[in-house]
């Protein structure tokens, strides 16, 4: 059989040359069994190759006809297509943003005037050499610019991503509609626009739906029609260009959809770039001269306020060489001096601090004006030399518990950086409260409110508490119309000292019963609640005769709020002078209540001659001894102090920054100073106060130009806060008390 094969196969080899031979053809079918190896190529075999590679030049000829009509036709029209698209971007960011811009500063010159003569004619030509040009900072064009550059990155995301011109546009249109209104409602409100750290509080959600309106009026409709006007020209632009999409093959397809999430993701690393860039140079210069020029403009840059950052490119060995120059020769001469004043573990006072909502001057109201009947403040000033006074200068105004709170226990100075706890998630937050726990004390916090409200849960317990007591926990539950009031937070307290679980003690407390009712809590509102301080009328009544309803209600609670916080550090005061064992007892407000400008106006609290539109700006040497007044009344909180143990309980907090009062307690105590108390003592050689709108120095006179001095030791106490919040712990031990 073998040997058949052999013959069939050579049979069929010679005919199939006689045939070509002839032109003629025979098909060559060789055996399936036995092929040689090398045999020559048939006739069928060549004519088909032929073909097949007939069929692929005719391909390779289509594609090449395909790529050229592509390269000439859809590709030139696409290309002309993005041009023109990032063009329209671009007019549309400048324009959008000044529109912005004049919705928040509520300029008096025209919408058209202002948006395209004083702001796109400028800004078209000069705002791309900002991107890479170093910033003044004393220079509006370099924010407006900033918001244009900022803006047209994210136009270019969305546009990268879906590649729709009219989605971006109204993507991006929408997102700064609600900036500005979401601004300007917290301005209102707060004095100050609206950050992006401002979406991590969840829980002031609930405290924002008390001030929404819909009264957004014609400026807010000349933004929502200019968002129209280039979202209806981008949405018939991009029909010029739709067939070409409908017509790629799914290869084309998938390149370009690679391609452009490749260029959005390009345009957010340009975009944190920028902004980190930004934020390095913001925090060197003249810090005076930045303060003076953005105070000037309260209402304005909201993209740029928006995107403010906290953040900075100190490296780690930069700061822990810093750290060390700064602290040892302070450490040496603090041994030199004061070491042998520190007292004995056994003679550790018990520390006990209340931080209470809202409680304030408002034993400043004009008699002539409005007539309380008993003083807000009388409890306390009822206990004569027992206690000590003094304010403290806080950075916000109307609000912002959480920063009062945060600045008192860590000793950041929230003027240049964010004092909301909820930044420092997740790790280990020095503060006074690890210096008690590190000298024995059984440390504990109570708030008579919600354990997750502004995250305070997880805040005590990163912060090292021994333990928490939050609503559910409270044994003392009586209300102050809604909330549980203070008379129950010293019960509260009282018991917490009793049976606290070592020797001694560091109690801190948060009231919340002076807070606005607003807050979703299960107790409803008692409008019957028997307040103790009524209101009369005064000679010159007539402004409060034009106030609603609802804002007397709202002044009358406020004011008998705070006289009950009054009556129950009287009530504290009592009960510790009963006891043998050392006691500091401090209270501190947090804030000026939630009151507009012109109702503490109306009332005498404020002097100066204002209306609704009165905003404090920057104190500068011209500025008025009114202006000077209003604006330091606005930003302090009164401090009072009482002690069983020392000869002199006066903390000296005069108008110095809150953040250093926990440095001054344990100074007073002559307890072992810390790194921080130090530090805190090098700071004020430079600046006896360093708030947000004025600067005082250690002989009590403003500041209204920094020295090299006061910049580096800004420098120095801003890398300091940077590293506990942001950076890699090298300054951990700054609150450790120093043996």
């Amino acid at each position: 059989p073998v040997l058949s094969r052999h013959i069939m196969d050579i049979v069929h080899r010679i005919a199939a040359a006689l045939a070509e031979k002839r032109n003629q053809d025979f098909p060559v079918k060789p055996h399936p069994v036995f092929r040689f190896k090398h045999r020559p190529e048939g006739l069928g075999d060549k004519r088909k190759m032929e073909e097949i590679k007939e069929t692929k030049e005719t391909e390779r000829s289509k594609k090449e006809l395909h790529f050229k009509e592509v390269f000439n036709t859809r590709g030139r029209r696409g290309a002309g297509y993005v041009l023109l698209t990032c063009l329209i971007f671009y007019v549309f960011a400048i324009l959008f943003t000044g529109a912005m811009e004049y919705y928040m500063t509520d300029a008096k010159s025209n919408f058209f005037s202002y948006v395209i003569s004083k702001y796109f004619l400028f800004y078209f030509y000069d705002t791309p050499h900002y991107i890479f040009s170093f910033p003044k900072v004393t220079s509006a064009e370099f924010y407006h610019a900033f918001s244009i550059i900022v803006f047209m990155i994210l136009l270019l995301f969305v546009f990268f991503v879906f590649q729709r011109g009219y989605i971006a546009i109204l993507t991006s249109g929408i997102l700064g509609m609600v900036l500005c209104y979401a601004s300007k409602i917290k301005f209102q409100n707060r004095m100050e626009l609206l950050n992006v750290k401002d979406l991590t509080l969840t829980e002031a959600a609930d405290m924002a739906t008390k001030y929404l309106t819909w009264d957004f009026g014609a400026r807010f409709f000349a933004m929502l029609i200019l968002i129209l006007m280039f979202g209806t020209l981008t949405f018939f632009t991009d029909r010029l260009v739709r067939k070409d999409r409908k017509a790629m093959a799914c290869k084309e397809k998938r390149i370009f959809w690679g391609v452009r999430l490749g260029l959005g993701l390009l345009m957010v690393t340009a975009f944190f770039h920028y902004r980190g860039r930004i934020g390095d140079w913001m925090i060197q210069g003249d810090a005076s001269r930045r303060m003076y020029f953005l105070s000037e403009r309260p209402t304005d840059f909201v993209v740029y306020h928006f995107f403010e950052s906290d953040t900075t490119s100190y490296s780690a060995e930069e700061v822990k060489e810093i750290y060390r120059t700064v602290l040892d020769p302070l450490i040496e001469q603090y041994n030199a001096s004061h070491k042998d004043r520190v007292l004995s573990a056994d003679q550790y006072p018990n520390v006990i601090v209340v931080m209470n909502e809202s409680w304030w001057h408002m034993d400043l109201v004009d008699d002539n004006k409005m007539k309380l009947s008993k003083d807000p403040l009388g409890p306390v000033k009822e206990l004569g030399d027992k206690v000590a006074w003094g304010t403290a200068c806080v950075n916000v105004f109307g609000g912002g518990t959480i920063s009062s709170e945060t600045e008192f226990l860590t000793g950041w100075n929230g003027k240049y950086f964010s004092n909301s706890i909820s930044v420092v998630n997740d790790r280990e937050i020095h503060s006074l409260v690890e210096y008690f726990n590190k000298l024995g004390y059984n440390t504990r916090a109570i708030h008579p409110f919600l354990a997750n409200f502004y995250s305070r849960e997880d805040m005590y317990m990163f912060m090292g508490f021994d333990h928490s007591t939050f609503d559910p926990d409270m044994i003392y539950r009586e209300l102050f119309d809604r909330y549980i009031n203070d008379d129950s937070l010293a019960d509260q307290i009282i018991y917490e000292f009793e049976n606290r679980e070592e020797d001694k003690a560091f109690i801190f407390a948060v009231s919340v019963a002076t807070h606005s009712t607003h807050m979703g809590y299960s107790a409803p509102f008692n409008e019957n609640y028997p307040y103790k301080v009524s209101i009369e009328k005064g000679k010159d009544w007539l402004p409060i005769e034009d106030w609603p309803e609802v804002d007397l209600a709202s002044f009358k609670r406020t004011v008998n709020g705070i006289y009950e916080a009054s009556e129950s550090f009287a009530k504290l005061v009592r009960y510790f002078e009963d006891q043998d064992e050392p006691v500091i007892l401090v209270m501190f407000g947090d804030h000026c209540p939630n009151l507009s400008v012109q109702h503490l106006s109306d009332v005498g609290i404020l002097d100066a001659n204002i209306d609704a539109d009165w905003i404090p700006t920057a104190i500068r040497p011209d500025s008025s001894e009114k202006t000077i007044r209003d604006t330091q009344v606005l930003y302090s909180v009164p401090v009072v102090s009482w002690s069983n143990c020392l000869e002199d309980a006066d903390l000296d907090m005069s108008l110095n920054n809150l953040s250093v009062l926990g440095s001054r307690i344990i100074q007073k105590a002559n307890l072992p100073v810390s790194k921080m108390v130090l530090l805190e003592d090098y700071y004020e050689t430079q600046l006896a106060t360093d708030h947000s709108l004025f600067m005082i120095d250690r002989e009590r006179n403003f500041v209204y130009q920094t020295t090299k001095e006061i910049d580096e030791s800004i420098r120095i106490k801003s890398l300091i806060q940077y590293d506990l919040m942001y950076g890699d712990g090298v300054c951990e031990d700054v609150w450790g008390p120093l043996q």
